[in-house]
Order: C-alpha cells, then structure tokens, then sequence
C-alpha cells in the first residue's frame, strides 16, 4: 500500500482488483479534473502546490484540447467589439 493508504479499483489491474495510489496520482488527478472543467491553468497550478505552470500542462494539458475552437471565438469577439471576459 502507498503512503497515502489510499486504493483505487482497478487501476493497471486486469481483474479490477485494488491497486496502491500515491498521493502525488491524487494531486494529478485533482489537477486534471480542474483543467477538465474549465479552471485556469494558473489555478490549476497553485491549488495542488505545483512549482510551475509547466509541470501543470505538461501533466494536464491534454485535457484541453479542443479550447481552440473557444480561444478563436472570444479573440475574435475581442477583435470586433472590444468586449473582453470581464
């Protein structure tokens, strides 16, 4: 078992049996569900402790794709109006 003495079921584990979790996979996973659901990756950087927003996206950062679609339509909403998120 991990420091943690944390377990989720089957992780890497064919029959679904339990399997040890650090805590640095729960610091992971809290991170990656944030940027999932749509909090800044600055954010995304401090709540978990993380020393810099590099290791955040490279750990996370595949949760995002897609937010191209999203940046264009506000740069372009930006570009038009001036009107910006705030």
């Amino acid at each position: 078992m991990s420091a943690s003495g944390r377990c989720l079921p089957g992780r890497n584990a064919p029959d679904g049996s339990l399997t040890p979790t650090g805590l640095q996979e729960f610091r992971h996973t809290f991170a990656s569900l944030m940027i999932a659901a749509g909090v800044s990756a600055e954010s995304a950087q401090h709540l978990p402790g993380h020393s810099s927003i590099q290791i955040t996206l490279d750990r996370s950062g595949h949760l995002m794709p897609g937010n191209e679609h999203e940046a264009s339509r506000l740069l372009d909403r930006y570009l038009r109006t001036g009107e910006d998120l705030a």
